[in-house]
């Protein structure tokens, strides 16, 4: 392992852990490493703590309240923790409302939430059959024995979509379905006529069409919706200019003014990108200023734009096909996207306005920042988000929402290890002298994962990280970005959470352009730091983000701190006695630790000594038995130069559970040993 040691892992010994009930700091350390000491003031959380059947009754209430109202003019947003039973409460009140007659959309995005619908569900399988109907995709299935199948033209309708051209479009030409057929035997269109009042659904048709979305009455589902809303869409180079121009015509003339414009954005495309002054590298694509500049000047680009808009929109006429598969080369159809967007820059640059570029030009073509609007809602929305932030839920829906957030006493303990933030740049990736050391960064990792086992004695722990280290561990494993609503965890006696995730910024701007489709005043980007308090301690921790602009610091808040505490409870720690281990500095207020610990606590190591060396001194001494261990040894052993040596004797001496004694063997004065004392808990287990 070598003696790697961080500057973050130095300094003073560790203060006293507290329960939550002392007010001052010890006074002899005013602060840990990268602790930031609050002097004294312990943050807490005022809300009652519930038991957990208290939560599932205070859901309940909460949720037959709703849907008793004739009217409500908000969303029930119910943001209990996971295990809490929301989803159980869910599925009752889906079938008493479809009992009196209501039609029910059960949204949800992962794959096992069917699964879970079931395993809630009090109905016999024979009446949980003529409740529930599950909503097929498109889905080609087996083209031979029709398995699966709810589309026999599932690629080519895809292209035909990806292309900007309604679905029924495509269908209703007679070389492909014709209406006979849609009406008579397609198995995707069928479904309309299924008899069930509850209908599980996916949350992309809550933005895109569903033939039985204008009967529902209420409308409930499961986790973030935020993707459903995102329409980043790209248009190849190949087809920025369509060969044939007909479709871009007035009266019957070409639109040449148009066509030239189109002309420029394709050369655009293959234009050396522009250099940022400050990194000297070439910036991702052509946007903003520079790309008008290219397109003839603001003033041309709004003049074609503003002419032509309504035009565009009224004009996305389907073209004719011959045969199913020439939907995969019709014209591409986006001047309806375009135009709006490059019309509302144009203003913005010509009044002399900084604004957010949601239109973008490189080697990949011409790339539209969109935002998908959703169905008009029924008169119940019950959404269910452990994490949910509020303000993004009334940003995406344009309603006023209610939240339900019980706070449940947890049977689990938390315990959070602060040394580092452990964030993906630090521990995925080759070695790259020049920044990060990624091996010696994932050494320390696995020597702190190593300690924890060793110190709970877990038999069967578990791991939440990055993807691409996450199964190196040799134990059972989950990865960001694709562990909600997994239950495969949920047997394993502890979970060691290893990092912050966290999408990159580019990508939350992005987003966040999306989902405020309507802003054009820059985003502040300025990422800046904020004193955040560990909920129960008289401690905090400087947490970076976008602190300027509460749009991009909801987004962020999305893949980092709801990401970690939807991890957290995969091994149900709501109702489980079961240790959660987290591996990052990032305070989370609604998981907040009962143990904040220093790598010093960790190892239980004295001051002065590597603390990730210290279970290798314990095992040598354990080893040694009654010859013991001199400073010498420590020398040889550890390869220590000879004052560093004697401090960490020194230290050992002290240690709890060590005895020492002189050497009763040599010449000249016997020197001290340590050895082991069997009368002590060695090594001490200061956890359990």
């Amino acid at each position: 392992m070598g003696n790697i040691i961080l500057d973050a892992l130095r300094g003073p010994p560790a203060p006293t852990l507290y329960d939550g009930e002392h007010s001052d700091p010890p006074k002899e350390h005013d602060r840990r490493r990268g602790l930031v000491d609050l002097r004294g003031s312990i943050e807490r959380d005022n809300r009652p703590i519930l038991t957990i059947d208290e939560a599932r009754a205070e859901i309940r209430a909460r949720m037959t309240e709703y849907l008793a109202m004739p009217d409500p003019d908000y969303i029930l947003l119910v943001a209990a923790p996971p295990g809490s039973g929301k989803t159980t409460e869910a599925v009752r009140q889906a079938e008493l409302a479809a009992n009196a007659g209501k039609r029910v959309m059960f949204a949800g995005q992962r794959k096992n939430l069917w699964d879970d619908i079931r395993a809630a569900s009090t109905l016999s399988p024979g009446a949980f059959d003529q409740f529930w109907y599950r909503w097929k995709s498109i889905d080609a299935g087996d083209p031979e024995t029709g398995a699966g199948q709810t589309c026999r033209w599932a690629r080519q309708l895809g292209a035909w979509m990806s292309r900007g051209y309604e679905s029924i479009k495509f269908c209703e030409q007679r070389p492909v379905c014709g209406w006979d057929y849609i009406n008579d035997s397609c198995v995707y269109r069928r479904q309309k006529h299924q008899h069930q009042p509850i209908i599980f659904i996916r949350h992309e048709h809550i933005t895109l069409e569903h033939p039985l979305w204008d009967r529902a009455h209420i409308l409930i589902s499961d986790e973030s919706p935020l993707n459903a809303f995102l329409n980043p869409r790209t248009i190849a180079p190949r087809d920025i200019v369509p060969a044939d121009t007909t479709d871009y015509s007035v009266d019957a003339r070409p639109d040449v003014e148009l066509i030239e414009m189109l002309q420029r954005l394709r050369a655009a495309a293959d234009r050396p990108l522009p250099i940022d002054p400050k990194t000297k590298q070439p910036i991702p694509a052509w946007e903003g200023p520079a790309l008008l500049d290219l397109l003839g000047g603001a003033s041309l680009v709004l003049d074609v734009c503003s002419a032509r808009i309504q035009i565009a929109a009224s004009k996305v006429l389907a073209p004719q096909i011959h045969f199913p598969d020439q939907a995969e080369s019709v014209p591409c159809w986006y001047l309806s996207d375009l135009l709006p967007l490059l019309e509302r820059e144009a203003t913005e640059a010509l009044a002399g306005h900084e604004y957010i570029r949601r239109v973008r030009v490189n080697r990949d073509g011409v790339t539209l920042l969109l935002r998908r609007e959703h169905q008009p809602l029924p008169p119940h929305v019950i959404w269910m988000d452990a994490t949910a932030n509020v303000s993004l839920y009334k940003t995406l829906f344009k309603r006023n929402i209610e939240v339900v957030a019980p706070r449940v006493q947890m049977a689990g303990t938390v315990h959070q290890v602060y040394a580092r933030l452990n964030n993906k740049d630090r521990l995925v990736g080759p070695t790259d002298s020049r920044r990060v050391d990624h091996a010696a960064e994932r050494k320390l990792i696995d020597a702190q994962v190593a300690q924890i086992v060793r110190l709970g004695g877990y038999q069967n722990p578990a791991i939440v990280t990055f993807k691409a280290i996450a199964k190196d561990f040799g134990f059972p494993s989950a990865h960001f970005g694709g562990l909600r609503g997994t239950n495969r965890l949920r047997d394993c006696d502890a979970l060691v959470v290893v990092g912050t995730p966290q999408a990159g910024l580019a990508t939350i701007r992005d987003q966040a352009a999306m989902v405020l489709h309507n802003r054009m005043p820059p985003f502040e980007l300025t990422w800046s730091d904020r004193t955040f308090p560990y909920i129960g301690h008289p401690y905090g921790y400087d947490v970076s983000g976008f602190w300027h602009d509460t749009a991009l610091h909801a987004l962020l808040m999305e893949t980092r701190e709801a990401e970690l505490v939807q991890a957290a409870h995969r091994v149900r720690p709501l109702f489980r006695p079961v240790d959660v281990w987290l591996l990052t500095n990032l305070p989370l207020r609604d998981l907040p630790p009962d143990r904040l610990l220093s790598i010093t606590d960790l190892f239980q190591s004295p001051k002065g000594v590597d603390p990730y060396q210290w279970p290798a001194v314990l095992d040598l001494v354990d080893a040694a038995g009654d010859d013991g261990v001199d400073a010498e040894q420590l020398q040889r052993t550890f390869k220590l130069s000879d004052r560093t040596a004697e401090r960490w004797f020194a230290a050992l001496c002290a240690y709890p559970g060590i005895g020492v004694r002189r050497r009763t063997s040599g010449r000249g004065r016997p020197g001290r040993i340590c050895v082991k004392d069997f009368s002590a808990d060695f090594p001490p287990r200061g956890y359990r």
